[in-house]
């Protein structure tokens, strides 16, 4: 099984400045925005079979048997225009746990993987994902358990 967790960035940040600024029309703006953006992901990763595991604010858990992570990679440079995400993904909880960690530990906007062979792989979601990136070791364009 793979597993898949995702977390946008900066998103308490955001909330933050909007409630020292005393701006509760950007509060209510932003929160739209940011729940349309995960209700978008979450449909997106129902139509791909993956199954939502947990889903609470900005936070998605899902697993699945496999995925093509150049079309998830692609997904979300495309989302990231507006919003961007940290991704981490294992082939247990612990480990997508780690990864996923990892992940927001090294910036904004990136997918880490927890490979077969113990490594964590970085991708980084500012520049579209070509096929070529995703031939590492423990690591095909179509991840399978």
């Amino acid at each position: 099984m793979i597993y898949i967790a995702i977390d946008g960035d900066d998103i308490h940040q955001k909330f933050e400045k909007c409630l020292l600024e005393n701006d509760e029309t950007n509060i209510t703006r932003t929160s739209t925005q940011i729940t349309s953006t995960i209700d978008k992901i979450i449909d997106h990763l129902q139509h791909e079979s993956l199954k939502i595991v947990f889903s609470a604010g900005d936070c998605i858990l899902c697993k699945c048997k496999a995925v093509d992570l150049i079309d998830l990679c692609n997904y979300f440079d495309k989302i990231g225009k507006v919003n961007t995400v940290s991704v981490g993904v294992g082939d247990t909880l612990e480990k997508t746990y780690v990864a996923f960690k990892y992940a927001k530990s090294i910036g904004r906007n990136r997918i880490v993987i927890y490979t077969l062979s113990n490594k964590l792989e970085v991708f980084d979601l500012n520049s579209v994902v070509p096929h070529s990136s995703c031939s590492v070791e423990g690591l095909t364009p179509c991840l399978v358990e």
